[in-house]
């Protein structure tokens, strides 16, 4: 079996500051790209990582687009993926079918793995999953090739100011019994491996921001094949930087580089939302309440009564 594995997506309808290309376009194109990338190396299966989307609650112009594209694709691949914190309403598990995911997962054009923390075991490979702030540890089948995809805080260094992150090999030891891990939420590419064993972050597919690290990012897709336990890597094509932005924009970048990543973080958050549930995210954020305090206000605000699947959880 091979497996086509990717980062963050990030879709979205809003254009980012400064971006001058047709950004709805050039989104759509680089997931058609990695379809076409999966396809062409004879991959059974597409990982995607968390984040698939900016926010939980996208534009119905994506949604109808992406969902057309992903009815089409599904009779040639299958797609697993976990839920990031950008997926979830309120980042409540409680919420779980007020998400745009798991309307693709009722259309099903894409499967979310590891909700039930179960693994989903195909041809001797067994898929498990982590969505962000799931609290459990899976168990690798035996007999099988355990495969993990994840949303978690590994990285190599900060992906932001306060951002705290595993190292890519520390994770890997704390999931000794996974043969390939796929992990999101860091926005730069990364692969390390121990023995065997490979953990893999593609990068964020789209350029958010004008930050360094943005204006750098070459996203990849991996190909890894179960039976030779190798991961090959393809580079998403992207546009050069001076067609993507605006370059009066990009002339500051030069004069304090950590002030203008933080005043694109600022810029790209928009201020003071019409979402009650959003302006709270961003309170919760930026003042770091209690935990239990966050837990109660988050699941009362996400629960949907009558929905027994996910009340069940913890």
């Amino acid at each position: 079996m091979k497996i086509c594995s990717t980062g963050d997506w990030h879709l979205r309808f809003a254009t980012p500051e400064s971006r001058i290309d047709d950004f709805l376009l050039t989104q759509f194109g680089k997931v058609k790209e990695i379809f076409k990338i999966a396809l062409d190396n004879g991959c059974d299966v597409l990982t995607i990582p968390g984040d698939m989307w900016d926010n939980p609650k996208p534009s119905p112009i994506i949604l109808s687009k992406y969902l057309s594209l992903f009815m089409e694709m599904s009779q040639k691949i299958k797609v697993f993926i976990v839920l990031g914190q950008h997926d979830m309403v309120m980042r409540s598990f409680q919420a779980v079918n007020r998400t745009p995911t798991y309307l693709f997962q009722c259309a099903e054009v894409l499967q979310i793995i590891g909700l039930n923390m179960k693994p989903v075991v195909i041809d001797k490979v067994a898929f498990h999953g982590l969505s962000w702030g799931q609290e459990y540890k899976p168990e690798p089948v035996k007999g099988c090739l355990n495969v993990l995809i994840a949303h978690a805080p590994v990285g190599l260094d900060e992906n932001f100011e306060g951002y705290k992150s595993t190292l890519p090999k520390s994770f890997l030891s704390e999931h000794s019994g996974m043969d390939y891990i796929n992990v999101g939420d860091y926005h730069s590419p990364f692969t390390d491996k121990s023995k065997d064993r490979i953990i893999f972050n593609g990068g964020c597919i789209v350029r958010k921001t004008k930050s360094i690290k943005d204006l750098e990012l070459k996203p990849e897709i991996g190909i890894y094949d179960t039976k030779t336990k190798e991961l090959k890597k393809v580079f998403l094509s992207i546009l050069p930087v001076d067609v993507v932005y605006n370059s009066e924009s990009l002339i500051k970048k030069a004069e304090n580089p950590k002030l203008i990543e933080m005043i694109d973080a600022l810029g790209n958050q928009k201020g003071v939302s019409a979402s009650f549930e959003e302006n709270l995210n961003r309170y919760i954020e930026a003042n770091k309440p209690i935990p239990k305090v966050v837990k109660y206000l988050t699941d009362k605000l996400g629960e949907i009564h009558g929905f027994e699947s996910t009340k069940k959880r913890k």
